[in-house]
């Protein structure tokens, strides 16, 4: 990928994202109007059931305020919430179940369930958090409602969450204000990390040290699925309860590694070792998690709480450890992260603090704001160092270029000044010879002799040479060049015309620099014409000064394949844009001119013109 690909790409992705955003909202709304959530109802007010009677195995316990968490329970315990409330015509009940089955009755009557064996896979012991919006009879009355859960083998500790009553488009705008804005950063988060790991792929090979944001995008996958999975809103909006609990999982058992990474490949750390251990060990700590959760010896439900502490403490002591590289050894890599690793360590740090005591939900949110301000910064930073490398490159080939295009014009120089010299002496020879010779003429005419005076000029017409070199226009540099292609063209059985108005002085432009343009375009057309049948192959080429201004046309025959992006035209010599047509290009802007290139009827037309 050549700088003006990546600058294509980042227009692309930033259009992507935009749109991505635009879909985001669109989304929101949308699923605000739409039919399947029956949001085209009266506006009631949205009402609260946080009031509720408790009895456990049977046994009346009193009334509790939700939310409430219940501890010390024992697999096949029978939960029961009890409350009456008055609803009205189009009224939903939302409710959150927290990994133990749940059955909703209405006046006695069953009315919906969640979390009924087969409904989750079975070596995960419980059920996937869910978020249940269940439509209420079309009646104004008041209504007993009952939740009743059956706690499972792996479930100690019940989380009851309040639930909530009004029509849809009330619950649905409860739930966007409370985690519209979670949710629309995890998606965001998403996004970044694919976008970011497909950019690092695609430079990796001209660009080495570009390996770290590959660690960066995916840390910011990571975090993104961890926040969006978990996410009540997208949990109401993707039917996919057990997808979404595991996709949680493992973007929060995961999200610590590639930062580790990160700062490995960024840093230099002395300790680097320290480093490798540390996200070795995660690693593995969270392949045996996810392994005795899959064979169903120990559920995610008991290991999360740990993970999560040891996620968060990991991506704390990392920005720990980089204060440490820039204050203690002064490293210089360590400066541009200091200010984003100090704003995610104090959110990663926040998230431990909000777990233990909880003042914000959802629980996430602090440590998506941390990360989305750690990607975008050094993210940014990334973005220019490629930026800056690949046109460095683009500069260097293009240096290199015309280093190699002056110096096969000064060798086509020294092969014309050396064919010019020996001409030069064998027409001094012949000079030297001419007297006689035309003594030997005399005396054949004065004999009478015609026919052997014809054949004397005929024997010595044949020994005198010709100038080597065709002059093809007055400058010499330039003439050197189109007559070393025009050899090259005649070998190849390609008909030429050439109508060259190059004078010897050129104003501002060098004479090497105009021979750059003629050998590469005239070099192109020749590579062109061998793709065509013999019979078909020519050249047209013809320039003319008009103002101050030297204009130059080249045809050539083609067999009509080409690859052209964004009106440029790739090379098949190598893969993507041909370096002779970015230095023909690179040549005619530096002195104001313009260039174009057109295809018609198996003809490849190239126009341009310089300021003189």
């Amino acid at each position: 990928m050549n700088s003006e690909q990546f600058k294509r790409f980042s227009l692309i992705g930033g259009i992507v994202y935009a749109i991505a955003l635009a879909l985001l909202i669109s989304l929101l709304v949308g699923s605000a109007l739409s039919e399947r959530y029956n949001l085209i109802y009266y506006w009631n007010e949205l009402r609260v059931i946080n009031d509720v009677s408790l009895s456990r195995n049977g046994v009346e316990e009193g009334r509790i305020k939700l939310p409430a968490v219940l501890h010390d329970l024992n697999p096949g315990d029978r939960i029961t919430l009890v409350t009456t409330v008055r609803t009205e015509p189009h009224d939903s009940l939302l409710i959150k179940t927290e990994g133990a089955p749940m059955r909703l009755y209405v006046d006695s009557d069953l009315y919906d369930s969640d979390g009924d064996p087969g409904t989750f896979p079975v070596f995960q012991k419980n059920p996937s958090p869910n978020l249940l919006s269940v439509m209420l009879p079309a009646e104004s009355s008041a209504k007993e409602i009952r939740f009743e859960y059956t706690i499972p083998e792996s479930v100690h500790d019940l989380e009851l969450p309040a639930a909530y009553l009004g029509d849809n488009q009330m619950l649905f705008l409860h739930l966007l204000s409370a985690d519209g804005i979670a949710f629309a950063i995890g998606l965001l988060l998403i996004l970044g990390g694919i976008i970011a790991m497909s950019i690092t792929f695609m430079v990796m090979s001209r660009v080495p040290q570009a390996a770290s944001l590959l660690w960066l995008g995916f840390a910011c996958l990571c975090a993104g699925l961890w926040g969006f999975c978990s996410n009540d809103l997208a949990i109401y909006l993707i039917p996919a309860p057990n997808l979404l609990y595991i996709g949680s999982a493992i973007g929060l058992l995961y999200c610590a590694i590639p930062f580790l990474r990160y700062g490995e490949a960024t840093l230099d750390p002395r300790y680097r070792a320290a480093f490798a251990t540390t996200h070795t060990v995660m690693r593995g700590v969270f392949m045996v998690a996810l392994l005795l959760h899959i064979s169903g010896l120990y559920s995610l439900s008991y290991s999360l709480g740990p993970l999560r502490f040891l996620s968060l403490a990991t991506i704390v002591v990392f920005g720990l450890y980089v204060f440490y590289e820039f204050f203690a050894r002064h490293n210089p890599r360590a400066r541009s992260l200091i200010i984003p690793c100090a704003v995610l360590s104090v959110c990663a740090f926040a998230s431990i603090v909000n777990y233990l005591v909880p003042f914000l939900q959802p629980e996430s949110l602090l440590f998506q704001v941390g990360i989305l301000i750690f990607v975008v910064w050094t993210g940014v930073l990334g973005w220019y160092y490629i930026r800056s490398v690949l046109d460095e490159a683009e500069r260097s080939a293009q240096l290199e270029l015309e280093v190699d295009a002056m110096n096969r014009n000064l060798d086509m120089q020294r092969t014309l000044y050396n064919k010019l010299t020996q001409s030069n002496e064998e027409v001094r020879a012949v000079r030297h010879d001419l007297r006689h010779q035309l003594q030997a003429i005399r005396g054949y005419l004065q004999k009478g002799n015609v026919g052997g005076a014809l054949g004397y000029v005929e024997a010595i017409s044949g020994t005198i040479p010709e100038i080597a070199d065709k002059l093809l226009c007055d400058n010499f540099a330039v003439n050197a060049v189109a007559v070393h292609y025009l050899d090259k063209a005649n070998t190849a059985h390609i008909q030429t015309d050439l109508k060259l108005v190059v004078p010897e002085d050129l104003g501002q432009i060098p004479s090497n620099d105009m021979s750059i343009i003629v050998g590469n375009l005239f070099e192109n057309a020749i590579e062109a014409c061998m793709f065509v049948e013999e019979e078909k192959r020519f050249i047209r080429m013809s320039s003319k000064v008009v103002k101050k201004r030297l204009t130059l046309v080249i045809d050539n025959s083609f067999d009509g394949t080409y690859t052209e992006r964004g009106g440029e035209f790739y090379s098949r010599k190598r893969e993507g844009k041909g370096v002779g047509i970015s230095s023909v290009r690179a040549v005619v802007e530096r002195y104001g001119g313009s260039l174009k290139y057109e295809v018609a009827n198996g003809v490849f037309m190239t126009s341009l013109y310089v300021k003189m």
